[in-house]
């Protein structure tokens, strides 16, 4: 049958405060994933859990504030919540902090992975104009390696669009012009994503 690969791009941490006695005077600034990123690998636990092929990456950089990358702080998460599903992780890649960056990464990931690890079939979890562009990349990305294309599916992740308008445009006017973002058209849309905090 082959591996399902179930991918979650990240998207951004969020700080949350714990204390660390029962008085509730003693407490620590902690990191989780944000709200998006939380619904997205919601819809991966269904996934892994009505198909036992399936398998989960995660993906996503630190910010230039963060002490921690996105995936990692999302694996973490997820393993609290899900301990049952720790053993269906395959991939944590935190290369990169924009789309088109995280899945040339993956794409760089799944390459490396032992034959017998490799998809036969991958979905990709997120809202849908995000997961569109992702989904883009990656098989743009994933031809690179392989001379037989894998189906890329696309799951709803059910979370608010993430774009403001203006930022949805620019992403559709680098898309178009610099799909790989390497180029002129798509350096405003790197620097912005360097420059976010978590």
């Amino acid at each position: 049958m082959g591996v399902h690969l179930v991918v979650v791009p990240t998207s951004g941490n969020v700080r949350t405060f714990n204390f660390t006695d029962d008085e509730c005077e003693e407490w620590q600034i902690d990191l989780e994933p944000g709200n998006a990123c939380k619904s997205r690998l919601a819809i991966a636990v269904k996934i892994l859990k009505s198909d036992p092929d399936a398998r989960l990456a995660i993906s996503g950089g630190a910010r230039r504030d963060a002490s921690r990358s996105e995936a990692v702080v999302a694996k973490r998460w997820f393993c609290i919540k899900f301990s049952d599903l720790v053993d269906r992780i395959l991939i944590v890649d935190a290369k990169s902090n924009f789309t088109a960056g995280d899945m040339a990464f993956l794409a760089e990931c799944i390459n490396g992975l032992w034959p017998s690890q490799r998809p036969s079939k991958i979905t990709i979890v997120s809202h849908p104009l995000h997961a569109e562009m992702a989904s883009t990349y990656l098989g743009r990305e994933l031809t690179t390696y392989f001379e037989i294309s894998i189906p890329i599916k696309r799951a709803d992740s059910e979370e608010p669009l993430p774009y403001k308008r203006l930022q949805l445009m620019a992403h559709r006017f680098a898309n178009r012009f610099d799909p790989e973002w390497r180029h002129l058209p798509s350096w405003p849309l790197r620097v912005a994503a360097n420059l976010r905090y978590n």
